[in-house]
């Protein structure tokens, strides 16, 4: 937890809040992916259609973190998201 990973995982679902925030699911649909990628709504348009990678096998990197009892990894920057 708190680690700086790097790794590749298939996009199960993108989902668009209602209160504007983007989730990318790994592992699962809500609630039962392993992992989600969270994309703030201030920050959505660094990134343009995040739909791209439904279905897609990506590399991600940044921070694993906790919310609740969900693992999460926050996304800032399009650097940190590619299609493999």
């Amino acid at each position: 937890m708190g680690q700086f990973v790097e790794f590749n995982a298939e996009i199960v679902e993108v989902r668009y809040a209602a209160n504007g925030n983007a989730y990318l699911d790994v592992g699962g649909r809500y609630p039962n992916a392993t992992l989600t990628l969270v994309v703030f709504k201030n920050r959505l348009s660094r990134f343009g259609d995040l739909r791209e990678f439904a279905g897609h096998t990506v590399r991600i990197n940044g921070r694993v973190t906790q919310y609740q009892e969900a693992l999460q990894v926050i996304l800032e920057s399009k650097n940190q998201i590619r299609l493999e």
